[in-house]
Formats: structure tokens, C-alpha cells, sequence
């Protein structure tokens, strides 16, 4: 049975698609036929990108990392910064009191004075039981009411007291008597800061 010549040339459904000519059909995308083409360009590229996307991650991993270590040393240096200024100010107390008792404040001006050229030392204060700042560093300070430099009510604590300012540490120590407070010590120290490089060593 023939067809009619009209079912022959009626076309079918979803269009013609080209033949080579073997006969086979050929994708019509531009980009289908570069895959095919070029399949170690295409593989190179998608290497790239998961590398690409590895070194990113890989990079934000260290700065987490070195964040983190960061962090970790400058709240031990902080630590030894304290426990170093607690060591130097007990002593330094027993002397101010030894003094302060014999009426020697120029002996404590010496010491204070041979302390304070130490690297970091900002200044000392020897403020008396009354709030007057007696013997400083800072010789324009002397005989100013201790309210000029701090607050008055940090001086009065029983205990030794590290208090941090800004950038710098502030140690508040009583100086006591046999029955009575003497006065207080005042300490400011300003320890230093670090940068560290990418391999995590510390940059003078």
C-alpha cells in the first residue's frame, strides 16, 4: 500500500533535526558540540574551579586558625603581664611602707624614678590617706588631690587591684601600716603589642 504524497511531505512533530553524512543525527548546541570537541579543555577548566574553590576554603581555614591562635597568645601575654606586675609590686609596697614610716619620701622618689625608666613603665604614683599624690614620676603631679588622675574610690580597695585602661594595665595596691593605711601605690604599664606574620612568628 503507497502513501499519498500529502502524508509524505506533512512534517512530523517537533521539528527536523540535521544529518551528516553518515546519516547521523548532530546536536544542534554550540556548546554540546564543544564538549565534544574539546573534552580535555572541558576537564581542565572544571579542575580549575574545584581548585579554585579549595584554595578558598583552604584560606579561610587559616585565617580562622591563626585568628584563633592569636587570640590564644595575647590572653596568655596578658596573663604573664599580670602575674609580672603582682611580683613587682608586692616588694615595691614594703618598701614604700618601710619609708613612708621613717618619713623618706625621697628615697621613694629614687626607686620609683629607677623603675619607671624600665621599658613599658608609663609612670608610678605614692598617693597618701587623704588622696594627695605625694611622690610621682610625673613630678607636675605631686601634691595634686588623686582625683586629677584617677577615681578617688579605685584607692580605697583593701586588696591589690589590676585594672585595664585603654591600652594600658593600671595596678591599684594598698600600702598598709601596723593599724592603719598609709596610703597607695599607683603603677601604669603599658605592655607591648605583637603582629605576627603568616607563619605565625611574632614581627618586632
Amino acid at each position: 500500500m503507497t502513501q499519498s504524497k500529502h502524508s509524505k511531505n506533512t512534517p512530523k512533530l517537533g521539528g527536523t533535526q540535521a544529518k551528516d553524512t553518515n546519516g547521523e543525527i548532530k546536536n544542534g548546541s554550540p556548546f554540546f558540540s564543544f564538549l565534544k570537541k574539546h573534552p580535555t579543555a572541558v576537564v581542565a577548566v572544571i579542575a580549575l574551579i574545584l581548585l579554585g574553590g579549595l584554595y578558598l576554603w583552604m584560606d579561610y581555614q587559616n585565617k580562622k586558625d591563626r585568628n584563633a591562635i592569636i587570640g590564644q597568645v595575647e590572653s596568655k601575654v596578658a596573663e604573664k603581664n599580670e602575674e609580672m606586675l603582682r611580683l613587682i609590686t608586692r616588694p615595691m609596697v614594703w618598701s614604700i611602707r618601710s619609708e613612708i614610716m621613717r618619713g623618706n619620701l625621697d628615697q621613694i622618689s629614687i626607686f620609683t624614678a629607677d623603675l619607671v625608666r624600665e621599658r613599658n613603665f608609663e609612670y608610678i604614683h605614692v598617693i597618701d590617706d587623704e588622696g594627695q599624690i605625694i611622690v610621682s614620676t610625673d613630678k607636675k603631679r605631686e601634691g595634686e588631690p588623686v582625683g586629677a588622675v584617677i577615681d578617688r574610690g579605685l584607692t580605697l580597695a583593701d586588696n591589690t587591684r589590676i585594672l585595664h585602661d585603654d591600652n594600658s594595665l593600671m595596678v591599684v595596691a594598698p600600702v598598709m601600716g601596723y593599724d592603719k593605711r598609709l596610703g597607695t601605690l599607683v603603677i601604669s604599664y603599658k605592655p607591648e603589642s605583637f603582629i605576627l606574620n603568616q607563619k605565625g612568628e611574632e614581627i618586632e
